[in-house]
């Protein structure tokens, strides 16, 4: 007998037991798998086959659905009849078919009428679990791979059948929870944000959400995919400086293929424009839109460079006031209206049952929003936001001891919603009454409320997304920021900017 014969024969006798899913029946006595398709695995088996085979082979009922992977058993195989229905399951102990981290290799086989196999899967990413789904494509059933490549999320990839063979048909994978604090499904596909070449920073919001930033030098890359939403994204970068020129460099790329970028300067170097001195804060906006629809995102410029409408261009002479709530400088207590507190850097606002409360910064002018951009994050602490809203106050002024101001409110409960109103002399008008919006993020998740001032109009923006505008009819121009809420619900304010 030759080398080559003894080597078959060794590869069909001598493999572990396997440990699979409750769901696989074992037969009773081992099986031989059959010496012809014996034959094709030998053609490409690695050296190291040759010395991992203990034991027997173990062949399963034809009856399985999904199949547990097991890092001891290298080799997955499955035998489809010439009917295209899984006839049988071969695990093999060889772990040099094993990637680095735990992913394993899966052969879909079927076995002709007239006898010889042809090969329609061959996948070198199996971890966790293989289903086989009750979904027909083209007469096969449609498999689901569970694989970690690269030792990333697990992702779940899913092949049908084409002419001739299995071809992957999608993939997706589970963050959960995911960045908005809940589980979501999401594509496969890389999409991250890049930020570099940053003089003197640059920050990145995806929907209102600050998810990075970075400072002189620095090149940073992070995966957003778990930042959006249904429907319409607004992903939007800041370029911020301390003094002097700036330089910066911003991108969205797709599987390392660049969507969406900027670059302007060197940083460190030559700044833009030949060096031109900019103002303080936030100088330069760039916005990049990307819809999702299930698993499909599709992108577009939406603002492409320094002369579109962005805040800080339209006041290249301006500055940005920014309080994070880490120094106290809010009025806190007990009163007939409610109760304010600070707590891990944030504000806390409570009104009484029934009720709504309106508080007011302190009377100092880099509180006041004449022609300004003025944002907010805030949330609901328990996810049960109070029916009456809660929100950002502008053009806030005390007369008589009554309120005057606009308030822009949301409720971000089941269909979530927002409203404008109105106070003067003390009394409470409805200037845009309770209307839907997708934009707004329900239960414990950030939101952002954003309203641009110019003269007499208002623009409202809700997580980086335009929602509407009215118009400042009782002409009050100016006055200070303030927050809102109402009923006994506990609502957080953070990360307040004002931009002028």
């Amino acid at each position: 007998m030759t080398k080559a014969q003894i080597f078959l024969a060794l590869l069909a006798v001598c493999f572990l037991n396997y440990s699979g899913s409750p769901q696989v029946k074992r037969q009773s006595q081992p099986q031989r798998i059959p010496m012809d398709l014996v034959q094709l695995l030998a053609q490409g088996s690695r050296e190291c086959i040759r010395d991992n085979y203990r034991g027997s082979i173990q062949r399963f009922a034809n009856d399985f659905k999904s199949v547990k992977a097991n890092p001891d058993y290298g080799l997955n195989l499955i035998v489809f009849n010439a009917k295209n229905e899984p006839e049988d399951l071969f695990s093999l102990p060889a772990p040099c078919f094993c990637g680095a981290t735990g992913n394993c290799s899966l052969y879909v086989y079927q076995k002709g009428g007239g006898g010889g196999y042809r090969l329609l899967l061959n996948n070198e990413e199996l971890m966790g679990t293989l289903q086989l789904k009750s979904t027909l494509t083209n007469g096969y059933p449609d498999i689901v791979v569970i694989s970690n490549a690269g030792g990333s999320d697990l992702r779940y990839v899913t092949h049908k059948f084409g002419v001739n063979s299995y071809k992957e048909a999608g993939c997706y994978r589970v963050l959960d929870p995911g960045p908005l604090g809940k589980r979501q499904i999401v594509t496969c596909d890389d999409y991250s944000i890049r930020l570099f070449n940053c003089d003197d920073g640059c920050r990145a919001y995806v929907n209102g959400q600050l998810v990075d930033e970075t400072r002189f030098g620095e090149d940073i890359s992070s995966d957003f995919i778990g930042w959006l939403q249904e429907g319409r994204n607004q992903i939007r970068f800041a370029v911020i400086n301390d003094s002097g020129g700036i330089a910066y460099g911003i991108q969205v790329t797709k599987n390392g293929s660049v969507l969406f970028e900027k670059i302007c300067g060197r940083a460190g170097q030559v700044g833009c424009e030949n060096n031109r001195v900019f103002p303080r804060g936030v100088v330069r906006e760039f916005t990049y839109t990307i819809v999702k629809s299930g698993l499909e995102l599709t992108g577009s410029e939406t603002t492409s460079d320094s002369t579109s409408p962005s805040v800080e261009n339209m006041n290249p002479g301006g500055a940005q006031f920014t309080d994070d709530f880490s120094v106290q400088r809010w009025g806190t207590g007990r009163s007939q209206a409610g109760d304010t507190w600070y707590q891990d850097e944030e504000y806390h606002m409570r009104a009484i049952r029934g009720g709504y409360m309106v508080m007011y910064s302190p009377d100092k002018k880099e509180y006041y929003t004449k022609d300004a951009t003025v944002r907010v994050g805030l949330r609901s602490v328990d996810g049960n936001p109070p029916n009456t809203g809660y929100g950002l106050a502008v053009h806030g002024e005390k007369k008589d001891n009554k309120l005057e101001d606009y308030g822009f409110l949301i409720y971000n409960g089941p269909n979530p919603k927002y409203k404008i109103v109105q106070h003067k002399g003390g009394v409470e008008t409805n200037i845009v009454t309770w209307t839907s919006s997708s934009a707004i993020r329900t239960g414990t998740s950030p939101n952002q409320i954003e309203v641009r001032i110019r003269d007499l109009k208002m623009d409202l923006y809700i997580n980086g997304q335009f929602v509407t505008s009215i118009t400042d009819s009782a002409n009050y121009k100016t006055g200070r920021v303030g927050f809102y809420t109402s009923d006994v619900g506990e609502i957080v304010f953070d990360d307040l900017e004002i931009i002028r």
